[in-house]
């Protein structure tokens, strides 16, 4: 009848498709909207207490014909977007195989990237994960996709070495032309 898959075999759909991407050197579409909006939010979170604290002022300006500073405020949140858009687009990706530590991070922990070792045994911290939560085990190896930059590493996504799919997953001949072109041009 059905065969049953074993449970550290499972891999989630959008952690398949992301290994299948990055695998090329590329983010998904959904990785890059991300990293290009994370400020984004910030702004936004920002402006609301301004806004509710100007309301008043805010209709006498735009009525007033102030209404060219709400547009400079949309044309430098386009314009951030833009450069950050273009950053992103051209990103070099790294690949390792790492080991997860061994100590177990709490659930409630739920925002802490996880931390990998190297094949040295040195220690390697993500500033923050792109990638679906769960499913990392402490101590076992995995194909981890990343990329660095001046903040920090970001994790793009992981599977482990023994998955029966791991090898459709370890980086394509594409890899690593398009990381020294991009390397080359920062």
């Amino acid at each position: 009848m059905g065969e049953s898959k074993d449970k550290r075999d499972f891999i989630r759909p959008e952690m398949r498709a992301a290994l299948l991407t990055n695998r090329q050197g590329k983010l998904t579409s959904a990785q890059w909207r991300e990293v290009v909006s994370e400020p984004l939010v910030t702004v936004l979170l920002l402006m609301v207490p301004a806004i509710l604290i100007l309301r008043s002022a805010l209709v006498t300006l735009f009525v007033g014909g102030l209404w060219i500073v709400g547009a400079a405020v949309v044309v430098g949140i386009g314009l951030m977007l833009a450069l950050r858009a273009r950053r992103y687009a051209r990103v070099a990706l790294e690949f390792a195989v790492l080991r997860a530590a061994d100590e177990r991070r709490p659930s409630w922990m739920w925002w802490r990237p996880p931390v990998f070792l190297d094949s040295n045994g040195e220690s390697l911290r993500f500033r923050r994960s792109l990638t679906p939560s769960g499913g990392i085990q402490p101590g076992r190896e995995y194909l981890v996709y990343y990329f660095t930059e001046a903040s920090g590493r970001t994790l793009l996504s992981l599977g482990a070495v023994d998955h029966p799919d791991a090898d459709h997953w370890r980086p394509s001949s594409y890899f690593e032309g398009r990381r020294q072109r991009r390397t080359s041009q920062v």
